[in-house]
């Protein structure tokens, strides 16, 4: 592996481990009574997510859908509400 492959695969190394991290503490912030706020903070991610997958897309609501579409696992997220 070259030095640049291995930068590359340092940066997608820390990026999923912060996003564990993350994960971790919505879990975290759920079982101390803060479901409201986990909840929140868990919309706030996937919509990251999805922005950062589509390169800084500015087009919000598609991005978060596309996300939970592709991960959600639920046959009702890809109901296509919004277009893609």
């Amino acid at each position: 592996m070259d030095e640049d492959s291995e930068g590359k695969a340092f940066f997608i190394e820390a990026y999923y481990e912060d996003l564990g991290q993350r994960i971790a503490f919505l879990r975290e912030l759920n079982a101390s009574g803060h479901e409201n706020e986990a909840l929140m903070l868990c919309c706030c991610y996937i919509e990251a997510l999805g922005s950062h997958r589509n390169h800084g897309s500015e087009r919000k609501a598609k991005n978060y859908c596309a996300i939970l579409d592709e991960h959600g696992g639920n046959p009702l997220f890809g109901l296509g509400l919004i277009p893609k």
